[in-house]
């Protein structure tokens, strides 16, 4: 029973790790998008991931809502969003409103 288990759980894993990864890969594309100032790009990719619960895609539609990138301006969104990636541990999310002038 324990090796039924074990394996069960060894292949759970190997399933788990690639999509981990896709997410974290997926959020860098967005973040290239957003760093070369292609905000409409980014916001599109974004957006679909943050309907996964991507922590990094939900923290830069927030911002993309907050200053009017890519997207409408919208305050309201950009609080939903960047407190949502604040609960999932975003670095930076949380103050993010904090340190806005």
């Amino acid at each position: 029973m324990k090796k039924i288990f074990s394996f069960l759980l060894l292949v759970s894993l190997y399933f788990a790790i690639p999509q981990i990864s896709y997410a974290d890969a997926s959020c860098n594309i967005g973040k290239i998008f957003y760093d070369n100032g292609q905000y409409a790009k980014a916001f599109k990719h974004m957006n679909k991931l943050a309907r996964y619960k991507n922590a990094c895609a939900k923290y830069y539609v927030g911002v993309m809502y907050f200053n009017g990138q890519g997207t409408k301006k919208n305050i309201e969104l950009a609080v939903k969003y960047i407190d949502e990636a604040a609960k999932l541990g975003y670095p930076g999310a949380k103050g993010f409103f904090d340190r806005q002038e």
